[in-house]
């Protein structure tokens, strides 16, 4: 017997092979892919079982490879922070789905109880649903033929101060749909403006920020963004008996006319731990030479140069840019200490820009240094590429999400 096991050992690790569908690979698609991949939802194609994620495993092996899926742009690996619900497969995972594909898939046995599918990201029984209530149908303009942002003023009909802890977009017309930035009304006269903005027809062209003075994002939204969770215990304020302003980026018109209906679904608190802010950081100077492969543009700052005379929290951070973009960084460097990574994200995808929250807030001193950094690919261009509202210009920001 013992001049056998030697034998025994062999046959069995020739038998081995290697991962399976049902026991290595669906359990890493269930938890991290299906929770799009699946039918009514975003993902083009469903991946809930073997027959499903066989045609796409040879694209699935290259597109976790090159990190473009799951769709998770900020740098997950521990240099450039830790991240809350981060959709970044361990490197062990991808070469679990790499060696499952070299070995012509097998399928394995099934489990004696079935996988739970992941349910769909969807914002359960929200609160309060806002929309513009009718139809609208974008309009281009001679200045900006390929583009249309248009300001619905909104009341979600709040008798008491409120704080808004969740929310999702649901675009009426995803192909049309650009970006969504829901924003605050401060005070009186801001309403009283954004009235007389909207007129009769409660709405108005606002191409750049909402047009209103003493407004202020409530939550920003991007193709990609899903359902947003703000941390917990924060949430950002809506003051009772005022209205909101729901800016809508349209771009890339249909040259048929198409309607839109978008809507915003809100989860409300009445109280939180920490009121939040949401700032929006960019430098309307951008600029970059036409031709070349990574042009790139940075700008500098410190909270004492927006005026705000102390130190804050940051909990989250939401980069953009447009087209061109291939990588955008954001770091600090405290005074007297050495510069570190906010966020990074190195390979850009304008199809998937969402919010990222941190595991635990990042403390900012009033003083720290700064530096958000762009990067462009301009070889298609013959002139140089500056700051501009249309999804053909570009630009080089980041949202940031902060407690006082």
């Amino acid at each position: 017997m013992t001049r056998l096991l030697p034998v025994l050992l062999l046959s069995m690790a020739a038998c081995d092979p290697g991962p399976t569908w049902h026991g290595d690979v669906a359990p890493i698609v269930n938890e991290n892919c299906v929770g799009c991949h699946q039918a009514d939802q975003i993902g083009p194609f469903p991946l809930e079982t073997y027959e499903q994620a066989v045609p796409w495993g040879p694209a699935m092996a290259i597109e976790t490879q090159a990190r473009t899926m799951p769709p998770w742009g900020a740098d997950n690996s521990g240099e450039c922070g830790e991240w809350r619900d981060a959709r970044w497969l361990s490197d062990e995972e991808i070469q679990t789905i790499s060696d499952w594909v070299a070995a012509d898939m097998p399928e394995g046995r099934a489990p004696k109880e079935p996988l739970e599918i992941a349910p769909a990201e969807t914002l359960p029984e929200p609160d309060v649903t806002v929309d513009f209530g009718f139809d609208y149908t974008p309009l281009a303009s001679a200045e900006h033929a390929d583009d249309d942002y248009r300001c619905f003023l909104l009341d979600p009909e709040l008798d008491t101060d409120q704080f808004i802890t969740q929310f999702e977009v649901e675009p009426g017309d995803p192909e049309m749909v650009h970006h969504v930035i829901l924003w605050s009304l401060e005070d009186e006269n801001a309403q009283t403006q954004a009235e007389d903005l909207a007129g009769a027809a409660g709405s108005y062209t606002c191409f750049g920020a909402s047009g209103v003075n003493n407004s202020n994002p409530l939550a920003t939204w991007a193709p990609g963004s899903g359902v947003v969770s703000y941390p917990e215990g924060t949430g950002v304020k809506i003051d009772a008996n005022r209205k909101l302003i729901m800016q809508v980026h349209y771009h890339l018109l249909p040259e048929e006319s198409r309607s839109d209906r978008t809507k915003v679904h809100l989860k409300l608190e009445e109280d939180v731990d920490q009121e939040a802010i949401v700032w929006l950081l960019a430098d309307g100077r951008l600029s970059v030479p036409a031709g070349q492969q990574e042009a790139e543009f940075s700008f500098q700052f410190r909270l004492s140069d927006l005026n705000v005379p102390f130190d804050v929290d940051l909990w989250g951070v939401l980069p953009h840019m447009h087209q061109r973009g291939t990588s955008i960084r954001m770091t600090r460097t405290p005074a007297g200490g050495t510069q570190e990574c906010l966020v990074d994200v190195p390979v850009w995808d304008f199809e998937w820009q969402q919010q990222y929250f941190y595991e635990e807030p990042i403390e900012i001193g009033n003083d720290d240094l700064m530096q958000v950094t762009c990067t462009f690919d301009t070889l298609d261009d013959t002139a140089p590429v500056s700051w501009g509202d249309g999804t053909e210009d570009e630009m080089c920001l980041v949202g940031v999400f902060v407690t006082l």
